[in-house]
């Protein structure tokens, strides 16, 4: 027996804006393309990375972003 499941995407509120899993030693994150597909990249948590994740956040014209992180 199969089941097919159903998916539904949340609604967007704020296009221009990126999700942030932070870890200690990578982050995850996440945008919206124009095309409405997720675009998820790893940064390590090195300086350099972390300019080029802003370097990203900005090519990708994200102006907010909501940050989770987890662990002690």
């Amino acid at each position: 027996m199969t089941s097919k499941r159903k998916t539904s995407r949340l609604k967007v509120v704020h296009p221009h804006c990126a999700g942030i899993d932070v870890g200690k030693s990578e982050s995850f994150v996440a945008v919206l393309a124009d095309d409405g597909q997720e675009i998820v990249r790893r940064f390590e948590a090195f300086t350099d990375a972390l300019e080029a994740m802003a370097r990203w956040l900005r090519d990708h014209a994200v102006e907010q972003v909501a940050m989770e992180a987890t662990g002690v």
